[in-house]
């Protein structure tokens, strides 16, 4: 299942916990904490594609929790994953073993590692690796399709197509008897200038959608020069950090000005335009403008308190001017996720058999007290084939879609 010539130890996952910091011998947890972008660390096959689709999905803990039908640690090792299958048109629960393959002789996962102590990146990559048939058959691929089998919810993309309009194409599911990641993208009738595209952007991810960008081999954005095989996996990477091939979450999008979305202020504010992306690898950030490092956080104190950039932290997320991001990023990917599910029982594992009851608790305390639960349901979204309204609000706002996505901790049954 893993291709010609590998030699794999498959290693029980109890084998792979560290030491906890107090020097006790470490126990693993399908969550470990918060459901976080840096749980995922890609390894040795080419699936940025996926490692991005679930990091965008991990930004909305609920999104990840619901697609494991088993909560927490299973002591027996089994878990069972549901997945949508687009072929069948069909929801479909896949069962797994916690047998993580590593490289021969070592500990060390061949492909997506554990964070920590936490499972559940390593094995809700293996769940895609049997339903597709080998973790082989996950090199390379579209987060569309991850995000549709994660969710069953619509996708579609938006493509620059000379430079200065952006045009959707749908997404659709190919039956394939050996390929059940068989798809393609059709054009459509709809066209997009390129602030139009902007506003769409930055409307999903009020919305509490999924959004991903992609670029072709250079990534270099017309200048500059790039260096074939430095990537993590040999891809192609420009002097800008960016690499060529590759898929990026993104996670934010803002217009900076005095009054948010109106198009007015002094200096920058009121003119720039930020975009926020990760590399699911964690590492290899964007370096130029309004990059971690940049002069521009210096020279605007207020941009930088209002987005409080971590210029300490290589986490593989960083800010870019839109008008970068459009010459580089040809490709942005989108899931029109269902909000009104987002309801998951949190079981708090680390707490032992009062885990179950303190999540129950909280989760009804929460629920009716706090009306988090009637904030999913009532103002919560349902997905749409119908692409969300390309134009400002009134005063130039950027409308806000009504997510309803609860914060990490504040889950509910």
């Amino acid at each position: 299942a893993l291709g010609e010539d590998v030699e794999v130890d498959w290693v029980r996952a109890d084998e792979l916990a560290s030491m906890e910091k107090d020097g006790r011998p470490g126990k693993m947890k399908l969550y470990e904490g918060k459901v976080e972008p840096k749980d995922l660390v890609q390894g040795a096959v080419g699936d940025c594609w996926l490692v991005a689709a679930l990091s965008s999905a991990s930004e909305h803990p609920a999104c990840i929790r619901k697609a494991f039908l088993t909560p927490e640690r299973n002591v027996r090792g089994s878990y069972r994953v549901r997945l949508f299958d687009g072929q069948q048109n069909a929801w479909v629960t896949v069962k797994i073993d916690d047998r993580i393959p590593c490289a021969k002789g070592t500990k060390t996962p061949l492909y997506c590692k554990n964070h920590g102590n936490e499972l559940w990146a390593v094995l809700i990559e293996k769940a895609f690796a049997k339903f597709c048939g080998s973790y082989k058959a996950l090199d390379g691929g579209f987060a569309s399709w991850a995000w549709r089998a994660l969710t069953g919810d619509t996708v579609f993309r938006l493509k620059c197509v000379d430079g200065r309009v952006w045009q959707k194409l749908d997404f659709k599911n190919e039956t394939s008897a050996k390929d059940k990641r068989e798809c393609g993208f059709y054009f459509s009738e709809e066209k997009y200038t390129p602030d139009e595209a902007w506003v769409l952007i930055q409307k999903y991810l009020r919305a509490d959608c999924l959004v991903a960008a992609s670029g072709g081999e250079d990534m270099s954005g017309g200048g500059g020069s790039r260096t074939a095989g430095a990537g993590l996996n040999g891809e192609s990477t420009a002097d800008n950090g960016l690499v060529g091939t590759h898929a990026y979450s993104v996670l934010d999008g803002v217009e900076l000005g005095l009054i948010p979305g109106v198009g007015f202020g002094s200096g920058l504010l009121g003119k720039t335009k930020l975009i926020k992306l990760r590399n699911p690898w964690g590492s290899f950030e964007w370096k130029g403008a309004w990059s971690d490092n940049s002069k521009e956080w210096d020279e605007n104190p207020i941009v930088r308190a209002r987005l409080r950039p971590n210029k300490d932290d290589n986490d593989g997320s960083f800010w870019m001017p839109i008008e970068e991001f459009s010459k580089i990023f040809t490709k942005v990917d989108f899931c029109d996720r269902t909000t009104k599910r987002d309801l998951k029982l949190q079981v708090y594992e680390g707490w032992g058999s009062c885990g179950i009851v303190a999540g129950c608790l909280g989760g009804l305390a929460n629920f009716f007290c706090f009306c988090k639960g009637l904030r999913v349901i009532y103002c919560g979204q349902s997905s749409s084939s119908t692409t969300k309204s390309a134009k400002r609000n009134c005063c130039g706002c950027v409308g806000g879609g009504l997510g309803g996505a609860p914060d990490e901790g504040l889950e509910v049954v």
